[in-house]
């Protein structure tokens, strides 16, 4: 990855949801990809894409010609009832804070600072 653009929001999840949902990583590190096996990743298509988790997104294309190609991309996935409803765990702000050296490359000589706030919801009234 090496991008601060990618890590920077990575390690802000992890620092602010410490443990629990948004704070999962999003990435393999490098000793939990050794462990992906073909199986695992079938098994993983097989519990998390299910039409009812599914969301398709298209910019810059014909709605009706996007939308075709989400029926023939998409359109044979079925609901498999053993895995519809699933128990999602609410994100629970930790707080907290990780602090290491970086190195993005040669290319980039900035400091990159990433701060998270809790705050109440996106349309929260403040007066």
């Amino acid at each position: 990855m090496k991008s601060a653009e990618h890590e920077i929001p990575e390690y802000m999840h992890q620092a602010s949801y410490q443990g629990n949902t948004l704070g999962l990583p999003l990435f393999c590190d490098h000793n939990t990809i050794k462990n992906v096996t073909g199986e695992l990743i079938n098994d993983y298509i097989k519990v998390f894409y299910q039409p009812n988790r599914l969301i398709v997104v298209g910019t810059g294309v014909e709605h009706s010609e996007f939308e075709r190609f989400a029926s023939q991309t998409f359109g044979d996935i079925r609901s498999d009832p053993q895995h519809t409803n699933l128990e999602i765990e609410k994100a629970r702000y930790t707080g907290g804070q990780m602090k290491f050296k970086y190195d993005f490359g040669a290319e980039d000589h900035n400091t990159h600072v990433g701060l998270c706030f809790e705050t109440g919801k996106f349309f929260f009234v403040f007066f």
